[in-house]
């Protein structure tokens, strides 16, 4: 847009300024331009009743001057696109996108809250009494919540909503205090959380710490955090011996193509593995402490979270990995997503997994399109230990489920004995392709019982699986089993210290008369 259009555009606001007789709340990119000069935008996005909407669209554009089309044709979200008849090469075109009150606020915005700390919008260094900006922290909580709400396929409005976000936060006059005020008074923690990890994954160059303060301060104050949504960058190092290479039975053509690449990925897993542990170290040294079964369970949400999101490390750059864990259910059966995946809609693409069990309640064997998972668990919890892989899930639903081959001598490394088993992928859109191509699926392993002597052969049971998804084919090798086997591990280390805290904070609530002894779900 031009001088000559942002002028226009400022001029019908001094318009409609000089017809209301109350103030109205301006948002929008105009708004933003009150904050951030360099900011260009042509609709005039005013927050006020249907009436005030109607009489200034009566008053301030007569149909015998002016051309109107109503292009939402929405009595609550009316988009009105103006254009003067004869007066066109010195009159642009107006956007007229008022938000009528009478729809109500959006989801975590109520618009009275715009009222305060409202200033008058400047035209040419006059104030307009009665069209106001809200103050920058409530501007930019509406533009976090925009962010994350629209429509996947407004790709250029996301990008633009991002932008805002990054410019109004970046204002020396933010409080961040104020903000996160907002955030917690509109309850709207989780929804940002989750909402942003979705949004953020392919635009980290929009919001990175090079361009914004808000993603600097995170980054110096949780590292943690910034590694687990920045792709890590790629590190030099030598060929990967070629030994390691001929134990691998995944295809020449899914092989990276130079030791560079290789050798990243094993340092990308070692990463992702000290990230996981730290994270379940950290826990369990909490869960000894906690007093407050509220309080545990919520910390166990949460690090269930970061342990998951830990995993996305392994993607590297162009690779975008997500990860669920699925919980089994001895009494019916089923695979039950109770925790938050990585992805916001990876719940909608995970169809009914579920091990089919006989009158007298046992395990019957899964047959082809009952699930990966089914099939993970199923052999898992009957002894044949192993990790299953589709490699290409537009391709083939088969899987290659790489079995473990563990030797006598328990100085000896073990090796995988890869299995094609036909058929066994499960869709959850009959028509529609998942959102990835390669899928793992691992077990998680629970100790039940252990011996003395770690020599001794430990009891243990199959709680679950850890899911892993790539949008890359052929994405995982032999090397991603035994990382992600090690992932689960670690998981199911996780699970053991909450189980154990939970046990004991029941324990002392039942002793003192509070609640019964239950370990609950």
């Amino acid at each position: 847009m031009g001088v000559i259009g942002i002028a226009a555009v400022k001029a019908q606001l001094k318009r409609i300024d000089g017809h209301l007789k109350a103030p109205v709340i301006l948002i929008g990119g105009l708004a933003v331009k009150h904050y951030n000069p360099a900011r260009n935008s042509e609709d005039i996005d005013l927050v006020c009743s249907h009436d005030v909407s109607s009489a200034i669209v009566k008053a301030l554009y007569p149909t015998n001057e002016w051309n109107l089309v109503e292009q939402n044709d929405d009595d609550y979200r009316p988009d009105y696109f103006i254009e003067h008849k004869f007066k066109k090469d010195v009159t642009p075109p107006i956007r007229f996108g008022p938000k009528i009150l009478e729809r109500g606020g959006y989801k975590f915005l109520n618009w009275s809250r715009f009222e305060d700390g409202a200033v008058p919008y400047h035209v040419l260094k006059e104030s307009l009494r009665n069209i106001l900006v809200p103050n920058i922290e409530i501007l930019c909580f509406s533009k976090v919540v925009s962010f994350i709400g629209r429509s996947a396929d407004k790709t250029h409005k996301i990008d633009q909503d991002l932008q805002d976000l990054v410019d109004l936060s970046n204002h020396d006059g933010f409080r961040l205090g104020i903000f996160h005020n907002l955030i917690r008074e509109a309850d709207a923690e989780s929804y940002i959380r989750e909402g942003l990890r979705e949004r953020l994954a392919p635009r980290t160059a929009l919001f990175s710490a090079e361009n914004s303060h808000l993603r600097w301060i995170a980054e110096l104050f949780g590292p943690q955090w910034a590694a687990v949504t920045l792709p890590p960058p790629a590190v030099p190092s030598e060929p990967t011996s070629p030994a390691v290479e001929a134990r691998s039975s995944v295809p020449d053509e899914a092989r990276p193509d130079n030791g560079i690449r290789h050798e990243t990925q094993s340092l990308l897993r070692i990463s992702t593995l000290r990230g996981i542990n730290d994270y379940v170290e950290r826990f369990h040294v909490f869960s000894n402490s906690c007093q407050s079964l509220q309080e545990l369970e919520e910390a166990h949400r949460d690090y269930h979270e970061w342990i998951l999101l830990a995993l996305r490390m392994r993607g590297g750059e162009g690779d975008v990995l997500e990860a669920d864990v699925l919980e089994y259910n001895e009494e019916t059966g089923e695979l039950l997503m109770h925790q938050s995946p990585t992805s916001l809609n990876r719940r909608q693409w995970l169809p009914e997994m579920k091990i089919r069990l006989n009158e007298a309640g046992e395990p019957q064997p899964p047959q082809p399109g009952d699930g990966v998972a089914t099939y993970t668990q199923y052999a898992n919890m009957t002894g044949d230990l192993g990790v299953a892989v589709v490699n290409d899930t537009s391709e083939s639903g088969d899987i290659e489920y790489f079995r473990e081959n563990r030797p006598a001598l328990r100085e000896t490394i073990g090796w995988y004995q890869p299995t094609r088993v036909s058929g066994m992928f499960k869709r959850s859109r009959v028509t529609d392709p998942p959102p990835y191509r390669s899928l793992l699926s691992a077990a998680i392993l629970q100790t039940l019982r252990a011996g003395k002597s770690p020599s001794l052969d430990a009891e243990v049971k199959c709680i679950g699986v850890l899911n892993l998804t790539s949008d890359a084919r052929r994405a995982f090798s032999e090397e991603d089993c035994a990382w992600a086997q090690a992932c689960a591990s670690l998981i199911a280390s996780f699970t053991q210290s909450y189980i154990t805290a939970r046990r004991a904070l029941q324990g002392a609530a039942t002793a003192a008369g509070d609640v019964p002894a239950k370990l609950g779900p």
